[in-house]
């Protein structure tokens, strides 16, 4: 029996995904190009991104939100709805004259910044070929949808990364706090990852964490046109506006939560069943009906994986994946660009896998990972809400139950297992 070198595996491994989501990609943009040019089928079939009349318009109407230092009230015809710190960055893009001069700055400062990082891991981390490199960065359906909204998701995944680079590669704490600080400061779930500087008991850089995303969220509610306390109010008033609109049938579509999978399937049984045409639905506030005994249920399921992951020792690449889907998993709403995330936690996983660790269900894994990656909206369901969405969420369940179940055998194998890490 010829047994694979460690590198070897992680090569096969790293062909295996880009090949999937380069398939996935030429396979997905010939359907919609037949369905938008001889079928002359408008979007959702022509295309697996977002509606081509709202192509950059997350980047768009930030520009106009913040341009005037007044995000929480704003002139436009709505006001923001993100932390402090993410409106100063759009603030800072909306100083140039001209928006399409600061989109283009917008975006191409973050694919300079993240060919950079790319051009590092290949070299210090695993080895990827430029075809692979492009494949897996940069035509993944979440990074393409990412950049197609032009949303601030791309930013924070950049801290994501730099904090997963220093905390499992470096072992630099610091700044592997410093950067999840900034990364929670623009958007809440990043939160989760906090969990591996508890588990370790990095305590003082715990501390320090907390102290950067005090300090980043403060101050700009401070310099804000209004003041601290009506900044505040305004926020939370405009956060609270957008989940009652958001938390309904319009937050459904490019979703991939287990509450847009709960409200799909009450309503799909509705319409099946029950006779109700989807118009009906529209009005039908079942997130009223919900919203809190779904979160409710979800603390307490994050509080168990939580005591299952540092009582089990996980071992860090499948803790650091299972944080991901959960973060992805649990939210009310995550958008497509959200899958951003997966692409470190696969590379991780990757970079863990050594010449023995041929078992199946790590194979499945990576496999089920890769599916993710690519658009798989090939049936519209109803409006623009498509079969991505239930496909997306389901795939996020098995994978949870795998990591569970091969942590399991790690600690039946072994009584007192060690942790793989960095």
């Amino acid at each position: 029996m010829i047994t694979l070198s460690t590198t070897q595996k992680q090569s096969e491994l790293i062909t295996m995904v880009s090949s999937i989501i380069l398939l996935g990609f030429i396979f997905s943009t010939l359907f919609h190009y037949i369905m938008g040019v001889y079928f002359k089928l408008p979007y959702p079939y022509s295309t697996f991104l977002f509606s081509p009349d709202d192509v950059f318009n997350d980047f768009k109407n930030m520009y106009y939100i913040t341009k005037d230092f007044s995000p929480y009230a704003s002139k436009h015809w709505f006001s923001s709805i993100y932390f402090p710190i993410a409106n100063v960055l759009f603030w800072i893009f909306s100083l140039t004259k001209n928006i399409n001069t600061s989109l283009f700055l917008f975006i191409s400062l973050f694919c300079s910044l993240y060919w950079i990082g790319i051009s590092i891991i290949s070299k210090k981390v695993l080895k990827f070929s430029f075809i692979q490199n492009i494949s897996i960065f940069f035509v993944s359906y979440p990074m393409l949808f990412a950049l197609d909204r032009a949303n601030i998701e791309i930013y924070v995944f950049l801290f994501v990364a730099l904090f997963t680079y220093y905390y499992f590669v470096k072992e630099n704490y610091i700044l592997a706090a410093i950067f999840l600080g900034i990364a929670i400061s623009m958007k809440l779930y990043p939160g989760v990852f906090l969990i591996f500087f508890l588990r370790d008991k990095k305590f003082k850089e715990s501390l320090l964490l907390l102290f950067v995303c005090i300090l980043i969220t403060i101050i700009p509610l401070l310099l804000f046109n209004g003041g601290f306390f009506t900044n505040l109010n305004q926020m939370l008033a405009n956060m609270r506006s957008f989940s009652a609109t958001y938390n309904g049938i319009a937050g459904l579509q490019h979703n991939n939560t287990l509450y847009g999978l709960l409200c799909i399937s009450i309503y799909g049984f509705a319409v099946v069943f029950g006779g109700i045409s989807f118009s009906e639905l529209t009005s039908f506030n079942l997130d009223r009906i919900l919203i809190k005994p779904y979160s409710i249920f979800v603390i307490i399921l994050f509080i168990l994986i939580t005591v299952f992951i540092i009582k089990s020792r996980m071992r860090d690449q499948l803790a650091y994946l299972m944080l991901t889907l959960v973060m992805i998993l649990f939210s009310n709403i995550s958008y497509d660009y959200k899958l951003i995330f997966l692409i470190p936690a696969l590379v991780f996983y990757i970079k863990q896998c050594d010449s023995q660790e041929t078992k199946k269900k790590s194979n499945v894994i990576i496999i089920l990972v890769s599916l993710l990656l690519i658009p798989k909206d090939y049936i519209v369901l109803v409006g623009d809400v498509t079969s991505n969405v239930l496909i997306n969420t389901i795939i996020i369940i098995i994978l949870l139950f795998l990591i569970g179940s091969m942590t399991i055998e790690d600690n039946i194998k072994c009584n007192n297992p060690e942790r793989v890490i960095k």
